[in-house]
């Protein structure tokens, strides 16, 4: 087994797993919570949570392309992905406390920032390495 070997699926099932959890939890906490926020809160916090929601379905897809078939953009994407969109939402929702963060939802929020930061760590090195592999295969090929 190379590095470069498609991963297994079974983990994207985890990864689908954990999402509608968060998903579930965010949008009970913010039912509990809704009628004691301040307007404009209301709407930045359901904005937030649809995003992220979307956006984390298109970023699973993106990382799970990429990495399946070896492609250099989607894995790029699916990098950016989390670290200019994800990572700033779960951040504003960890650490902004006029948003009523409950116990639960800090405990989930830490988690996510964790699994999202060491995401992106090991996005890097693995789009960085595919670079690699693939310039040298381009290099090679030229010689054929």
């Amino acid at each position: 087994m190379s590095l470069f070997d498609p991963v297994r699926p079974e983990g994207s099932k985890v990864t689908g797993i954990q999402c509608r959890f968060f998903v579930k939890v965010s949008f009970s906490n913010l039912q509990q919570k809704y009628s004691a926020l301040p307007d404009y809160y209301k709407f930045i916090l359901v904005t937030v949570l649809i995003l992220m929601t979307v956006i984390e379905a298109i970023r699973l897809y993106l990382g799970y392309v990429g990495n399946l078939r070896e492609k250099i953009a989607e894995l790029a994407g699916f990098w950016l992905l989390s670290i200019l969109l994800q990572l700033p939402q779960i951040l504003f929702q960890l650490f902004n406390e006029a948003i009523l963060v409950q116990p639960l939802e800090r405990g989930i929020h830490i988690v996510l920032a964790l699994f999202i930061l060491t995401q992106a760590v090991a996005g890097f090195v693995a789009l960085r390495d595919l670079v690699r592999h693939t310039g040298s295969q381009f290099h090679l090929r030229q010689f054929d």
